[in-house]
């Protein structure tokens, strides 16, 4: 009988134990014992285990963050489901521990994709402060923050401007990558940090540079820094529902089906190449989307000589204008219709690229560089690149729709994406 008893607490602790379903990504907020995805009860029946040396120690089941494994992390872990804890640690983008005081009210985020990010969330009334770039200009995406305080460039910050705020946090601009040989993103953290003693500085990277299991990872674990966490599970599934879709028919590849692309800037004007373009090397979308990145392998944004390009032979060419303009967006009027085709003419006019696949079969595309092939919006570039290099695998597949639901019930905006040049020329013109 004895025995049956303790086989049966012992199943019952497996069951505890074991994920619930299998994980991409290690959510990293300390409290997350097993190193799954999410905290929840298996959590803190794991460190029990640790505690009773069933189990070896694991990093993140610290959830007091103070170098032991006791009965504190359990509770610690219990508050941090119930969403009633005092303080949570976590690790930022550059992999490094970071606590702040809960619950975060008051935010100073100078970076527009960041407070995509935070829309997405539902969580822009926690904005206090923005960018001198956004103050009064982006009424029409985000109305709600466009009139708060300047608190200088994502650049140049104002330093008095940010404290006195009294922000709880201060979101900067910074590419969070963990290649060892790049240096400037923690160099900058490290000044930020410097300035603002008192503010915790938390570093995200919801840019194309990143792959998109970082970004779930990223977006989840604001969602317990925020106290968002439905909102935040409720976009992750919108987000792997569409980046799912693609990845699915186009992970079998094979690198002879990939058509080859160049991704660049804007860098014509009046018509005419100027200047030495850029070839970027890491553009997540396009790699979910199926296509080989003829720039992979080099440094980062490098410029290219078009000699380079020519050899190269891209099938597409990729030109990523910031906030690209528009017939009548309500999402980026920077840029006119005219200045957006300008650039596809100029690069189809081109004399020195007139041999290359791409020009040839006239399919150069300007993709919008803020709100689409960067954050939250990420995946409705994945599609909208899936269904024109791959149309016979998409078929049924309709970005725009896609993106009009994105637009509807994640930006809550009464705004039809019809008219947006977010691809130019558009699907049904390419």
């Amino acid at each position: 009988m004895r025995a049956s008893i303790r086989v049966g607490i012992t199943m019952t602790l497996l069951l505890l134990v074991l994920p619930a379903a299998a994980s991409d990504y290690t959510l990293g907020v300390f409290g997350n014992a097993n190193e799954d995805d999410t905290v929840n009860m298996q959590d803190v029946t794991y460190t029990e285990l640790i505690i009773l040396e069933y189990r070896d120690r694991t990093e993140l089941a610290d959830a007091k963050y103070d170098d032991k494994i006791n009965m504190q992390d359990v509770t610690q872990i219990e508050l941090v489901i119930l969403g009633k804890e005092k303080e949570l640690t976590f690790v930022d983008g550059f992999g490094e521990a970071m606590t702040v005081e809960k619950p975060v009210e008051r935010i100073v985020s100078v970076w527009c994709t960041n407070n995509e990010l935070l829309k997405v969330l539902d969580a822009t009334d926690k904005i206090v402060g923005i960018d001198a770039g956004m103050t009064g200009k982006s009424t029409t995406l985000f109305p709600e923050i466009s009139a708060l305080p300047d608190c200088g460039g994502w650049h140049a910050p104002n330093f008095e401007a940010i404290l006195s705020q009294h922000p709880d946090m201060y979101i900067p601009w910074l590419i969070t990558t963990d290649d060892p040989e790049s240096s400037y993103g923690i160099i900058r953290k490290r000044f930020l940090e410097e300035k603002l003693v008192s503010v915790p500085v938390l570093c995200i990277d919801n840019s194309e540079y990143r792959t998109g299991e970082y970004f779930v990872e990223e977006l989840e674990r604001l969602g317990y820094i925020l106290d968002r966490r439905d909102e935040s599970e409720e976009f992750t599934e919108f987000y792997k529902e569409c980046t799912d879709q693609v990845a699915e028919q186009t992970e079998g590849l094979t690198d002879d089906e990939k058509p080859r692309v160049w991704i660049t800037s804007l860098f014509f004007s009046g018509g005419e190449v100027t200047g030495s373009p850029y070839a970027y090397s890491i553009f997540d979308p396009v790699d979910l989307a199926g296509a080989r990145n003829i720039a992979e392998g080099l440094p980062g944004g490098m410029r290219v000589d078009l000699e380079w390009v020519i050899e190269q032979n891209p099938e597409y060419i990729f030109i990523q204008i910031w906030a690209a303009g528009n017939r009548k967006s309500p999402y980026a009027p920077d840029y006119s219709i005219s200045t957006v085709e300008e650039q596809v003419n100029t690069v189809l006019n081109c004399p020195e690229l007139a041999n290359v696949d791409a020009v040839k079969n006239e399919r150069v595309y300007v993709v919008q560089y803020s709100h689409f092939s960067k954050g939250t919006s990420r995946c409705l570039c994945v599609a909208y690149l899936a269904k024109l290099l791959h149309p016979e695998l998409f078929e049924e597949m309709d970005p725009q729709a896609m993106h009009q639901e994105y637009v509807d019930r994640f930006l809550g905006m009464d705004v039809s994406v019809e008219s947006g040049n977010f691809l130019y020329p558009a699907l049904e013109e390419s």
